[in-house]
């Protein structure tokens, strides 16, 4: 993209070229349409490197209506900015415990780039620059679709996490204790009983459990008036 090569390229300008294009348009239109494009061009360039993808975006747009032999800057725009957004997504994608369907969207956005590179080169047939980006899009999408499949086989690789077991203050009333406890738990099927029923049976079970425990204490405080009761 070196149709202004007389401007450089700073990400500090972005917002100075926009607000410079703005006060010349207000002076009374005394910005030549040709000021306007070099200040949009500037604009675009530094919102790149800013990685403000939509305002590069829109800065060539608006350039383009100005000046339409500006259209293969445009292009060469807008394969940078999708280029730009496939690298943010690919980061994205290799984050811990990322979706790898991200890795699909930074394919696609670099296929949008190779797309405008591809037609930024017929009307430019003659630029290296443009010629070397879309060769870099096209082995890019190659090289996501391979990282996918390595990500994907390192996921069904990747040992199973073991389920987290219950501490002794979390056992559920159907789960065996330790032996010697003072609790003695209950196990009753219900899956085969109405919801009604199976309350009912539970809470038999339970109050069941309770008369034992208070036979056992009272036994413990009189051991002479007998043994527990065969329940």
């Amino acid at each position: 993209m070196k149709r202004f090569p007389h401007l450089a390229f700073s990400k500090r300008n972005a917002r100075v070229s926009l607000a410079l294009l703005a006060i010349l348009i207000a002076a009374g239109g005394s910005c030549g349409r040709e000021d306007a494009v070099e200040l949009l061009d500037r604009s675009a360039r530094a919102a790149l490197g800013l990685r403000k993808f939509v305002d590069a975006e829109v800065a060539a747009e608006k350039a383009v209506l100005l000046d339409p032999t500006y259209e293969d800057i445009r292009l060469q725009i807008r394969g940078a900015a999708s280029f730009g957004r496939s690298v943010v997504s690919e980061a994205a994608a290799e984050m811990p415990g990322a979706s790898l369907a991200l890795f699909d969207v930074a394919r696609r956005q670099t296929e949008t780039a190779r797309d405008a590179w591809r037609l930024a080169l017929r009307l430019a047939p003659q630029s290296e620059e443009v010629r070397r980006n879309l060769e870099r899009a096209v082995r890019r999408i190659d090289v996501l679709k391979e990282k996918k499949r390595l990500a994907e086989e390192a996921r069904r690789a990747a040992p199973k996490r073991p389920k987290p077991v219950p501490s002794d203050g979390n056992k559920s009333a159907g789960t065996p204790q330790a032996k010697g406890t003072s609790e003695v738990s209950v196990e009753v099927a219900t899956g085969d009983l109405p919801p009604e029923g199976a309350r009912r049976v539970l809470e038999r079970a339970m109050e069941k459990q309770r008369e034992k425990r208070v036979a056992r204490e009272l036994r413990r405080e009189s051991p002479s008036q007998g043994v527990e009761r065969d329940w």
